[in-house]
C-alpha cells in the first residue's frame, strides 16, 4: 500500500539502540523518558516504544509520529531530545543510535487498551509513573511494545495500547504481583482508567473490572446466549419472510448485520447491567450464594423465552 493511499499517516521518527543488558533498567527509564518526552511537541499524533525482533537481543526502537516534517523536524532537532540521548548512551552497548525518518501509518496490532484520565496538576507525576510501569512490563515474557497517544491541549486522556504475543503472557503481566502495585500506586494520579483487551470472549460486549480481567468464558457464553436467542428468534418471525427472494449468502449477511447490532446496543448493554455483579463479583461477595442465583436466573430465563416463543410464534 502506498502512503498517498493511508487514511491516516504521519511523520515519524524511528531511533533504534542496542540496550547494554546489564544496565536494563537504567535503559529503559531512559527510553520511557524519550518516549513521553515528544508529548510537549506541537504536532504529535502518538509514540510507541518496542522491542526488536529478538525480544532478548537488547535491541529497542522509539518511534513518534508527528502530523507535519516541520513537527517531527522540530522534535528531532530539540535539546531536549539531545539531552535524553546524550545520557542514554551510556547505557547502550555501543553509546550510539540509529535515527530514521519515514512516512507511517498509525497501525499497530491491539492487546490491551488504557484510556485514562489524570487529575489536573499531575501530569508530571503520572509521566513518573508510566516510566516505573514501563520498565516492568517491558521485562515480561511476551511483550511487544506499547503504543502511548498523549491528550492534546483540551483533553486529559492518555490512551495505552499493551501488545503481548498471547493473551496468556497478557494475563500473566496483568495480574502480576508487580503491576497490581503499581497500579495502586497510581490511583491517587488517575481520576478514571477504563479497560479494553481483545483477550476476553466476546470483547466489547462484557466488562473487565479494574485489573482488566474478564468474566469467566462460562458466563460470557451464558449471557450472549441469553441474548442471542431472542434476536434470532424474532429475526426468524418477522424479518426473514420479507427476504425469501434474496439468495441465501445475502439473506444471512443481513440477517447477521441486524443480529449483531441487536446484540451490541440493545440486549447485551442491558443484560451486562442487570448481570454485572454476577458476571465480576467484588471480592467480599459470596461467590457461591451469587452463581448459584445468577445460573438459576438465567437458565429460568431460558425456559422462559422457550416458553414465550414456543406458544406465540
Amino acid at each position: 500500500m502506498t502512503s498517498q493511499n493511508r487514511n491516516v499517516s504521519a511523520v515519524g521518527i524511528t531511533t533504534r539502540v542496542k540496550v547494554d543488558l546489564n544496565d536494563e533498567v537504567g535503559a529503559m527509564e531512559l527510553l520511557t523518558k524519550l518516549t513521553i518526552a515528544s508529548a510537549k511537541f506541537e504536532g504529535l499524533l502518538n509514540a510507541e516504544i518496542s522491542p526488536g525482533p529478538q525480544g532478548d537481543s537488547g535491541e529497542w526502537s522509539v518511534v513518534q509520529r508527528f502530523h507535519t516534517a516541520e513537527n517531527a523536524a522540530s522534535w528531532r532537532d530539540s535539546s531536549v531530545r539531545k539531552n535524553i540521548l546524550d545520557n542514554l548512551a551510556a547505557h547502550l552497548k555501543d553509546g550510539s543510535h540509529q535515527d530514521e525518518t519515514t512516512l507511517d501509518e498509525c497501525a499497530g496490532t491491539v492487546a490491551a487498551c488504557i484510556t485514562s484520565i489524570i487529575n489536573p496538576g499531575m501530569e508530571d507525576d503520572y509521566c513518573d509513573w508510566l516510566s516505573s510501569i514501563q520498565t516492568a512490563q517491558a521485562r515480561f515474557p511476551g511483550y511487544q511494545g506499547t503504543y502511548l497517544q498523549m491528550p492534546s491541549n483540551s483533553s486529559r486522556l492518555w490512551t495505552t495500547i499493551l501488545r503481548f504475543d498471547t493473551p496468556e503472557a497478557l494475563e500473566h503481566w496483568f495480574v502480576s504481583k508487580q503491576r497490581l502495585e503499581l497500579i495502586e500506586k497510581s490511583k491517587q494520579l488517575v481520576a478514571s482508567e477504563n479497560i479494553k483487551r481483545l483477550a476476553s470472549s466476546f470483547p466489547g460486549w462484557l466488562p473487565v473490572d479494574e485489573q482488566g480481567n474478564s468474566p469467566p468464558k462460562y458466563k460470557a457464553a451464558m449471557l450472549v446466549l441469553l441474548g442471542l436467542y431472542p434476536v434470532v428468534m424474532l429475526q426468524s418471525r418477522f424479518m426473514m419472510p420479507f427476504m425469501t427472494e434474496f439468495q441465501p449468502p445475502l439473506r444471512t449477511f443481513i440477517g447477521n448485520v441486524v443480529g449483531v447490532a441487536m446484540c451490541s446496543f440493545v440486549t447485551m448493554p442491558f443484560l451486562t447491567g442487570v448481570y454485572k455483579d454476577w458476571l465480576l463479583p467484588q471480592a467480599h461477595t459470596d461467590r457461591a450464594k451469587s452463581d448459584t442465583i445468577g445460573i438459576g436466573t438465567i437458565v429460568a430465563l431460558y425456559l422462559l423465552e422457550n416458553i414465550l416463543f414456543w406458544f406465540f410464534m
